[in-house]
């Protein structure tokens, strides 16, 4: 575990039902520092869920909806010095399998400078089409739209996801 976090929290949702910027949200690590964000540690993989090496968030569409087209993650990051690298993927996880079912649909890798300082990363994904669903209706089985960012190399960092001074942003082409 990073320095400075107690617990991580492996899913966190992609939005609040009103879509208003999640005051609080950004806060999701525990952490002892009370530290805006969360760690990723170092060497995590978009391919493997959970733990301290991959931030996820999910969100649960209100009606089938296809997605596909360019997509752009926009998102807050902090690491001292050097460089990191982020690896970022799009996917669904499919509640069906006993611990869920994830499928990455676009996967790409990012390289950026270390300052001490809050900066946003901009990572643009190829996404080939793919289906989500909600859970309404008889036997139907929720799939969600997935985001996961890991950083395989390079030094520590923390991600902010949607304080007010820096709202995480995904533009993914859609159609309910």
């Amino acid at each position: 575990t990073p320095p400075g976090d107690t617990t991580t929290v492996p899913i966190n949702p992609m939005q609040r039902d009103d879509c208003t910027v999640q005051i609080t949200s950004h806060a999701y690590s525990t952490e002892i520092s009370g530290s805006t964000g969360r760690s990723v540690a170092i060497g995590g993989s978009t391919s493997t869920g959970g733990g301290t090496t991959v931030a996820e968030w999910r969100w649960l569409a209100p009606v089938i909806t296809e997605f596909s087209g360019d997509a752009k993650l926009v998102f807050a990051y902090q690491c001292a010095s050097g460089s990191t690298t982020f690896q970022v993927a799009i996917g669904d996880w499919n509640q069906t399998a006993a611990s869920g079912n994830y499928t990455s649909r676009a996967t790409t890798t990012a390289s950026v400078s270390c300052t001490g300082t809050w900066r946003t990363a901009e990572v643009n994904l190829s996404v080939p089409k793919f289906s989500v669903r909600s859970k309404n209706g008889s036997g139907a089985v929720p799939t969600y739209l997935v985001v996961r960012i890991a950083a395989p190399s390079g030094a520590q960092v923390r991600l902010d996801y949607d304080s007010a001074a820096s709202p995480s942003t995904l533009f993914i082409g859609t159609k309910p």
